[in-house]
């Protein structure tokens, strides 16, 4: 395997080549100038046994003997871009990137590679290419708090039956983009900083020429904002002018309107007071039927409850967030509708921006009916999707560039609360992601479907469910 690290030999020397580099410090600029005369010279590794064996040859079938002194690298840097291709025909000892190793497989490999030689490899990004025979390259972009070569790097992974070349750059940011240029969700390690994607110039003259035409105006209703009139007792067009300067954003004008006064108040103190009103849509059947939905499923239902409390308590986290798994017509449904009547609720789209929607509203809690992970989804795949169950704030949203200048920040805790077949085993998704996906929920499973003939079309209601969830001490 070639490595592409390149230097310069004179072709007449008129000194031998010294051993090993000098420090850093003593090195001049006139080290690394490649003359026109210069013999060029690349340093290979090939395996023999269970090690490898460097040599150097020249291009133009000048060979340097092997007892020369190896020549340093010019690479001395704290960002690398290490790829890994399928190897050549007929080398059936060296491992495969995607048929071999996940992403994530590639990763830690690289870990133990940067630890074993005492290189402080504080976080890295790794995607895929699809190139034009069809066959998977892994890009790895990493980040390092010093400067090292790599060559010993290399060694280490080739004994190990990974065959990858190295380029060293200025930035870590450089390779970052030159990494994910074609995956869209990439495997990050554990402490890599969120990089908002960046809009292009074209991108942003479509956005400044739609503000100059008006088109980017939103246009509000009167119904949107008579809450707010009604609230402030304004009678007058001028008392309405003078109210709406005193706003700090217009766009929030409707946030008064009636029905929404929980900004204030915890997600247990609306359950409480819910719970104290005398609006009821059911005629007192919520609490026996969900009773009845866990009872025949087994399920105890100090446990359901004991669920949502803490998921309303604790916000969206790691095992706070709730799933109800189970096959169709069991009542998965059913059981977490009335949420959406004591909060305001949204769900994700299966479109490419699923968050975006975060930018025009501030839900109370995630309801997601039948939940799906889709790793082309922009700002929600996987690696992304992990971070905002885990509760991590700020999250950055990804938004359309053709309508948006940048992403945007959310910072609320709103809890999630989904329902799926089964726990997550996705094909696309490797077995430790998988894992980490389902680590994320509090599970309550449902196995016993209700018979079509029993099936009843029940009315949501806010009241009854409040009762209940409070009726049950932990």
């Amino acid at each position: 395997m070639e490595y592409l690290d390149i230097e310069a030999v004179a072709s007449s020397p008129s000194q031998p080549p010294s051993g090993a580099a000098g420090p850093e410090d003593t090195a001049s600029i006139g080290d690394f100038i490649i003359p026109d005369s210069s013999q060029v010279t690349i340093f290979g590794t090939q395996a023999v046994g269970e090690g490898s064996q460097t040599q150097q040859y020249g291009l133009s079938g000048f060979n340097i003997p092997n007892d020369a002194p190896l020549r340093a690298s010019p690479d001395y840097s704290c960002f690398y871009l290490i790829t890994w291709s399928h190897p050549c025909d007929g080398s059936e000892s060296l491992l495969r990137p995607e048929l071999d190793l996940t992403k994530a497989d590639f990763g830690k490999v690289i870990q133990e590679a940067f630890k074993e030689h005492d290189v402080p490899l504080l976080y890295f990004c790794v995607a895929s290419e699809k190139h034009s025979d069809s066959k998977t390259h892994y890009h790895a972009a990493t980040r390092s708090s010093r400067r090292h070569r790599w060559r010993r790097i290399a060694r280490w992974l080739l004994r190990h039956r990974v065959a990858v070349g190295f380029k060293a750059f200025k930035s870590y940011l450089a390779s970052y983009k030159y990494c994910v240029k074609e995956d869209v969700a990439p495997f990050l390690s554990e402490g890599h900083p969120p990089y908002p994607s960046e809009p292009l110039q074209r991108e942003l003259r479509i956005v400044d020429e739609k503000q100059e035409a008006g088109e980017g105006c939103k246009i509000r209703r009167l119904s949107d904002i008579a809450g707010w009139v009604v609230s402030r007792k304004l009678k007058t067009e001028r008392e309405f002018l003078a109210a709406a300067s005193k706003e700090k954003k217009p766009e929030e004008l409707h946030s008064g309107s009636p029905g929404y006064t929980g900004a204030s108040k915890s997600r247990m103190q609306i359950l409480e007071e819910t719970a104290d009103s005398d609006v009821c849509a059911c005629n007192g059947v919520t609490s026996s039927a969900i009773e009845t939905i866990l009872t025949r499923n087994e399920v105890p239902v100090h446990s359901f409850v004991r669920a949502i409390r803490r998921t309303l308590i604790n916000g969206r986290s790691r095992n706070h967030n709730l799933m109800l798994a189970g096959p169709s017509a069991c009542g998965k449904s059913y059981l977490i509708k009335h949420i959406s009547v004591l909060f305001k609720a949204v769900g994700l789209s299966s479109g490419s921006y699923p968050l975006a929607i975060l930018d025009e509203c501030k839900p109370e809690i995630f309801v997601l009916d039948d939940f799906r992970v889709y790793q082309q989804q922009a700002g929600f795949a996987i690696s992304d999707c992990l971070c905002f169950l885990e509760g991590k704030t700020p999250f950055v949203v990804p938004l359309p560039k053709t309508s948006n200048r940048a992403d945007v920040l959310y910072y609320d805790d709103a809890p999630v609360i989904a329902t799926v077949p089964g726990p997550f085993n996705c094909r696309h998704l490797s077995q430790e992601e998988n894992r980490m996906l389902n680590e994320r929920f509090a599970w309550i499973t449902l196995n016993n479907p209700i018979p079509i003939d029993r099936r009843v079309d029940l009315p949501p209601c806010g009241s009854c469910f409040a009762k209940l969830i409070l009726s049950y001490n932990d």
